[in-house]
């Protein structure tokens, strides 16, 4: 009776272990991921980081075809957002449908939340779906952001 004891505590301890894996790995690969459109694409296959994502905004600052899309809660985006940012909630029942909102040809900038990227991956993946051409993911989101000091503005935008 031991002994069968033993083995299912291991086997538990097994399929726990796995568990944790595959939950690190589906995280990760938010990580990693995140650019749709052309070669010519200012993003890397890899999103784009903070500073990388300032630059572009930079790039772009006088063009109407680019769009800043913060992902976060709205009162989030309202105590705290990039400047130009539109907010497209990312937990709302009508993503999607703000997504089928937009023009599919213009450059997108999507902003979620952590360093891991990970809501900015799967709303890259749904715009990807939707056929948007250009979308860059900036993977470690508002929190690297802010950890560089670049500049944010509060309220929501008029």
């Amino acid at each position: 009776m031991l002994s069968l004891n033993k083995t299912i505590t291991r086997s538990l301890m097994v399929v726990g272990l796995l568990g944790v894996l595959v939950s690190g790995l589906v995280i990760m690969e938010g990580c990693v991921l995140g650019t749709v459109g052309a070669s010519s694409s200012p993003c890397t296959e890899g999103g784009l980081t903070a500073q990388e994502a300032f630059k572009l905004i930079e790039d772009n600052e006088n063009n109407a075809d680019f769009v800043i899309i913060d992902l976060r809660l709205p009162q989030d985006f309202a105590e705290e957002h990039i400047a130009g940012a539109i907010n497209i909630n990312y937990s709302s029942e009508t993503f999607q449908d703000e997504l089928n909102k937009l023009d599919r040809n213009k450059t997108y900038l999507i902003c979620g939340y952590c360093t891991c990227g990970g809501v900015g991956w799967n709303a890259y993946r749904t715009m990807e779906g939707l056929g948007f051409k250009k979308v860059c993911n900036m993977w470690a989101g508002i929190e690297e952001w802010r950890e560089e000091g670049l500049p944010t503005v509060k309220g929501s935008p008029a």
